[in-house]
């Protein structure tokens, strides 16, 4: 028991790795560069002159979607018929993608003119 001198925060991942530690002074922060889509747990524990106390339960948050990072890859186009052609693509990679993928905008272009097609997601 003492006069509370300060905090420390820590952030981790989901295996438990420390991603940071923060000495605040004040009971409340926030915390900045934090990945879309992402789990983080946060615990806190306060410091008197003799140290620091025990920390808090872990608390966990996900952050918010956001726009991918990456495109589609491994795209490939086939001839169908005269008149039309089948698309095949890949979602961007799992580290790009920032949230779930719910759509694909297609652009088909010709000389004077660009036409956009939406596409939903099978996933």
């Amino acid at each position: 028991n003492g006069v509370i001198m300060g905090y420390t925060l820590q952030v981790f991942n989901t295996q438990q790795s420390l991603l940071r530690e923060t000495n605040i002074s004040s009971n409340g922060t926030t915390v900045n560069s934090l990945l879309p889509f992402t789990t983080y747990l946060f615990r806190v524990a306060a410091m008197t002159v003799v140290g620091r106390g025990p920390y808090s339960e872990n608390l966990t948050v996900i952050t918010k979607e956001d726009v991918p990072d990456g495109p589609p890859g491994n795209i490939t186009i086939t001839m169908v018929t005269p008149y039309s052609v089948a698309l095949q693509w890949n979602p961007p990679t799992p580290d790009k993608q920032n949230g779930v993928i719910v759509s694909y905008t297609i652009n088909v272009m010709t000389d004077d003119q660009v036409q956009r097609m939406v596409v939903q997601s099978n996933a």
